[in-house]
Order: C-alpha cells, then sequence, then structure tokens
C-alpha cells in the first residue's frame, strides 16, 4: 500500500497556507486602501511598536527577506513615511523611525485593520481566541509568540462572540 500526505482537508500545513491566503487577501484590501503594500504596513506597524529599529533588523521583524523589506523601505522613505538616522555609536548602520506623516498614515489604517480581524475572528469566543493564540505559539518562532500575546491582550474586555452553533 503507498503511503502518502492525508487528504487535504486534515493535512495541518495545507489548513494553514489557505488560512494564511485569506487573511493575506482580506488585509491586501485594507493596504491597498491606504496605498501602502503588506511589507510596508507591517514595517510602519512595526515601528509604531517599537520607535526606532536598526533598519538590519526590519527584514527579520516582519518576515520577509532582506531585499523585500528594502523595497519596501525605500519605498516608505519615498513617501517620507519613514526616515533614517545613523546608529548611535555606529556611522556604518541606520535606525529607522515613523516620520509624522507615517505615524498619521499608519493610525488612519488600523480601524480598518481593526475591523478586519473582528469580521476573521467574529464566530470565536474570548476563550477561543485566546487558545488560537496558545496553539499558535507552540507552532510559532519565539519571536511571533510576543505577537500572538499581544493580538489576544489586545481584544476588549466584554468581547465574547456567541459560538457558533
Amino acid at each position: 500500500m503507498r503511503q502518502g500526505l492525508p487528504g487535504y482537508s486534515t493535512y495541518l500545513p495545507h489548513n494553514i497556507e489557505q488560512l494564511s491566503e485569506m487573511v493575506s487577501a482580506i488585509a491586501a484590501a485594507a493596504h491597498d486602501a491606504h496605498g501602502l503594500t503588506a511589507t510596508e504596513w507591517r514595517i510602519l506597524a512595526m515601528l509604531s511598536a517599537h520607535g526606532r529599529v536598526p533598519q538590519k533588523d526590519i527584514a527579520a521583524g516582519v518576515g520577509v527577506e532582506k531585499v523585500v523589506a528594502w523595497r519596501a523601505i525605500t519605498s516608505l522613505r519615498k513617501k517620507r513615511f519613514v526616515s533614517r538616522q545613523f546608529c548611535e555609536g555606529d556611522y556604518r548602520a541606520y535606525d529607522l523611525f515613523l516620520t509624522e506623516a507615517g505615524r498619521h498614515k499608519f493610525e488612519d489604517t488600523v480601524p480598518v485593520a481593526r475591523e478586519r480581524e473582528a469580521a476573521l475572528i467574529a464566530g470565536l469566543t474570548r476563550d477561543e481566541v485566546r487558545r488560537l493564540c496558545e496553539l499558535l505559539k507552540k507552532l510559532a518562532p519565539a519571536e511571533a509568540a510576543d505577537d500572538a500575546e499581544a493580538f489576544s491582550s489586545h481584544l476588549p474586555a466584554d468581547f465574547e462572540q456567541a459560538s457558533a452553533a
């Protein structure tokens, strides 16, 4: 008997990939509406959360290849949403930070991002969202675990959706 992969409906990597594509499509609509790529938006979000970030850490921080991050940084600089300064004590490296325009642009995108997020988890209870985040932490690299914790912790105190019956 030939051993192969289980059916796609039960193959976890396939299901995660399908979910990822769906979430990416949802997010892309929000980013496109504001004239940003997904990578540009993620960089704005990272800088909004952390202030100054060494440019060399951006790619890993947003989970993209260095060349993809470089192109997004270049675009954000041309749009004047991001600026850079030499790192303190190392004039070979740069720190990136949001400009005032970049901060406003990011803040303008947050309500749409939150609406899309709420629609995504609408069928889940608070406990299910918390459990999902815990499970994602177990599957994801350590850096992503902090993001999952942040996702779970930002839910409103009164968040409690009816379970899908």
